[in-house]
């Protein structure tokens, strides 16, 4: 009866793990990037995430904040969410070096954001600022 009992639990707790990845994708599919910084945020927050998850999470992370630092509306709101797509980078690079999940999934608009973003705001600031010299 135990056995039944734990692996029905455990069942359960990998539906509910997937079933927050897949309102994360839905949200941001949807471009509901504050819902869905919401969701990562709080998958990050929960003691009970797996490392296994926590990749995944931390990878959501990346996207949704690169997301918010590129949407001009949304990074006066989050100042410092190239900085927490940047952290949620490198604890994922800690967790798997060999960037496999990155590489197979797509999760590589996270990064892309990231440079297009500093990019862009690096040229208007010079743009603004070259007189100046």
């Amino acid at each position: 009866m135990k056995k039944v009992f734990l692996s029905v639990l455990l069942a359960l707790c990998t539906l509910y793990t997937m079933a927050q990845d897949e309102i994360i994708q839905l949200y941001v599919a949807q471009k509901k990037w504050e819902e869905a910084k919401t969701e990562v945020d709080k998958i990050l927050a929960n003691p009970k995430t797996k490392d296994k998850d926590k990749q995944t999470a931390y990878l959501w992370k990346l996207t949704v904040y690169s997301q918010l630092f590129v949407d001009p509306a949304l990074s006066a709101k989050y100042p410092d969410a190239s900085e927490q797509a940047m952290d949620a980078y490198n604890k994922y690079v800690a967790m798997d070096p060999e960037l496999k999940q990155l590489k197979e999934q797509s999760f590589g608009a996270g990064i892309g954001n990231l440079y297009a973003g500093s990019f862009e705001k690096g040229a208007r600031y010079g743009a603004r600022n070259w007189h100046r010299r």
